[in-house]
């Protein structure tokens, strides 16, 4: 919410042209403020995959050219206050809003599957930005057995445009390898990054995961990064080098802990 505070006062300012944010991407430190050695204050990580600040960024487009609905939140017990069953007490924890970046028109919460409240965008508090984020209040509270799925829904006009689905649950065994480039030149240094990206069914990344992933390559490339590899913040990237000569390159990487194998195919020409 930094972000939308800064971008906000920065916008309505008549003699401000534009801020400078510190920074887009983590980067390796020595400094003694850092995370294992990172400093983390990008708004994407070293592997340049998107935080929770990004979608307040991306959200500032406009609808038609790309939908955004993103809720800065995990969803998982102990994100509200609420009765605990299992300690027969009320939990004094905070009592937030739902934040929601997103550049619909109105959005619609629902949780386990009943409307819980329909929102419009924070304009009294972001009166600059183009697309304010959604402060979703008034949902009830939640704790243990009544932990139920979140479903939000955006709409633009009368039209659903966007939608995210966060499960309740903590099972998440779904591992994402993704590669920005399917085709390289063979000219041994062309190069790709290659995603790893640990979600749960509805392509949520789990931020906590730190599972060693194995990955398998054959044809006519190179990985550059450790192999195998450990997920940081549910996520970890590499590079993908190609040969000299032409092929076909298949990648895949499995984790023991996670789902099956997944692969990717690219060409080099």
């Amino acid at each position: 919410m930094t972000h939308a505070d800064i971008l906000n006062a920065a916008l309505g300012h008549p003699r401000v042209a534009g801020a400078i944010g510190w920074c887009a991407f983590d980067y390796a430190s020595q400094d003694w403020v850092t995370t294992d050695g990172v400093q983390p204050w990008g708004v994407c990580d070293l592997f340049r995959s998107p935080k929770a600040a990004a979608a307040l960024y991306a959200s500032q487009v406009e609808p038609g050219v790309r939908p955004v609905l993103q809720a800065a939140t995990r969803w998982k017990v102990g994100d509200q206050a609420g009765f605990d069953p299992n300690e027969n007490t009320i939990k004094s924890g905070h009592d937030a809003p739902l934040v929601v970046f997103s550049n619909c028109d109105r959005i619609e919460v629902r949780i386990g599957g009943v409307v819980k409240g329909r929102f419009a965008p924070a304009r009294d508090r972001f009166p600059h930005l183009p697309h304010p984020p959604f402060l979703c209040t008034g949902l009830g509270r939640l704790w243990g057995p009544s932990w139920q799925d979140l479903h939000l829904v955006g709409f633009v006009g009368d039209a659903v445009a966007a939608e995210q689905r966060i499960p309740a649950s903590h099972e998440a065994a779904t591992l994402e390898l993704t590669v920005d480039d399917r085709l390289l030149r063979a000219d041994g240094t062309d190069a790709t990054r290659v995603l790893l990206r640990h979600t749960d069914a509805c392509g949520n990344l789990q931020p906590h995961s730190r599972a060693a992933v194995i990955l398998t390559l054959t044809g006519p490339a190179t990985l550059v990064g450790p192999n195998p590899c450990a997920l940081a913040g549910g996520v970890a990237g590499l590079y993908l080098r190609a040969g000299t000569r032409p092929g076909t390159v298949r990648l895949s990487a499995r984790s023991e802990s996670l789902g099956p194998a997944r692969a990717v195919i690219v060409r080099i020409r």
